[in-house]
């Protein structure tokens, strides 16, 4: 059986973070962008797939 991962997201106003945990919790993985709120809903929404 697979493992399962969880991804989670921290949208801030001026950052944005991500991170992939294990069934355990254990931090596997994390990056951060700038949030670019200036770029718009559709533009701040692309910096979080970017992100993710």
């Amino acid at each position: 059986m697979a493992e399962e991962h969880y991804i989670g997201v921290d949208l801030g106003g001026t950052k944005i973070l991500a991170g992939v945990f294990d069934s355990d919790h254990n931090c596997l993985f994390t990056d951060k962008n700038k949030t670019k709120a200036e770029l718009g809903y559709e533009g701040v929404t692309a910096r979080i797939v970017e992100t993710i």
